[in-house]
């Protein structure tokens, strides 16, 4: 007979992954308070750039007046930008970030603003009350000086007339403490062009960080959730094996039942601890009467929870004699019957993974 068992411990497994995590988590923490730079961020961000008349278009009675002129017979057309003015760092933007002798806007290149931008939406009411825009006498547009927290933006809309063989532009205008130049975003072509891997890797060191930890505590579920799935595939193998050799040994010629069979062969086919020590008893007397004077140095709460021994007394495996203990005659007898036969046939299984809790 093969007996491959193993023991696998659930409990080092999860301080395994938990101190992992933890460590991930601390790795994180002290980055984010101590070592990385507090910047503010301001960005233009085109999030919609979209022609309101498409002149490849060639359809005759569709046309668009403005000003009472044909966009078509004038070789125009309208082109709409959504543009969000974000801070991404992570330091608020205050009111001493700007200079106001440059204030901060946007300017149109190739196209004209045709009307007064309108706010679509902030995201809290602080910038929705006190945003103001307006229109200098350069056509440029001219952003009021806002207190913007990290994260927090808002949207405008710009409609610009432009001739229909240029193509119309946003550049930045004005200063922000701590930054060169406000920079423009793309996200109206960016999302078309960005590949997967960059899709995977965007973002700063703690965006990355975080990723990692995320996907290594799912890697971590998915293993947890694959050894679990893996250990109850095997146990319902084994058991259908040693059901099969515990039916044929009781087909075998000269067998005769007893009731003690019922628990040794339970015990076989359920991977119990009763079958693997009376087999360590069996093979070494010094290893159970050291066992025994152990369990007997327990109080009665404390032998309830050493249910391999009191379950080998309770079912007359092991007899008392006095201070001594000792495998049942009988029980022996049988024990070493089934074991020869399981050797006679080669019986071969692999023992599921037993799952220590202490």
């Amino acid at each position: 007979m093969e007996d491959k068992n193993k023991t696998f411990s659930w409990k080092r497994v999860i301080s395994i992954g938990l101190g992992t995590v933890g460590f991930i988590s601390a790795v994180l923490t002290i980055y984010s308070v101590f070592f990385q730079e507090k910047k503010a961020s301001l960005v233009y961000d085109i999030i919609s750039n979209t022609n309101v008349l498409d002149i490849n278009a060639n359809v005759s009675k569709l046309d668009i007046l403005y000003n009472g002129g044909s966009l078509k017979n004038n070789s125009q057309n309208l082109k709409i930008f959504y543009i969000r003015v974000k801070n991404e760092g992570n330091e608020n933007i205050l009111k001493d970030f700007y200079d106001l002798n440059d204030p901060i806007g946007i300017r149109v290149n190739n196209g004209k603003i045709i009307e007064m931008p309108e706010i679509i939406a902030t995201s809290n009411h602080y910038l929705k009350n006190r945003l103001l825009i307006k229109i200098d006498h350069n056509g440029q547009i001219l952003l009021n000086d806002l207190i913007i927290e990290p994260n927090q933006f808002y949207i405008i809309k710009i409609l610009v007339l432009y001739k229909h063989d240029s193509n119309p532009s946003i550049s930045s205008i004005g200063k922000i403490a701590g930054q060169s130049d406000i920079p423009i975003l793309h996200s109206e072509s960016s999302k078309e062009n960005k590949g997967i891997w960059k899709e995977l890797f965007v973002g700063n060191i703690i965006i990355q960080l975080g990723r990692l930890l995320s996907y290594g505590l799912l890697m971590t579920i998915v293993l947890i959730g694959t050894i679990i799935s893996y250990q109850k595939l095997i146990d319902i193998i084994n058991k259908r094996k040693k059901r099969r050799f515990v039916d044929n040994y009781q087909n075998e010629k000269g067998y005769k039942y007893n009731e003690i069979d019922d628990v040794l062969f339970n015990a076989f086919i359920n991977n119990e601890p009763i079958d693997f020590m009376l087999r360590e008893y069996l093979n070494d007397e010094t290893t159970l009467q050291h066992d025994y004077k152990k369990y007997l140095d327990l109080n009665s709460t404390d032998k309830l929870f050493d249910p391999i021994m009191k379950n080998l007394i309770d079912n007359n495996i092991l007899i008392i004699d006095e201070e001594n203990v000792k495998v049942n005659d009988e029980v022996k007898d049988r024990f070493s019957n089934f074991q020869k036969y399981l050797k006679k046939v080669k019986a071969s299984y692999e023992s599921s993974i037993t799952f220590e809790i202490d």
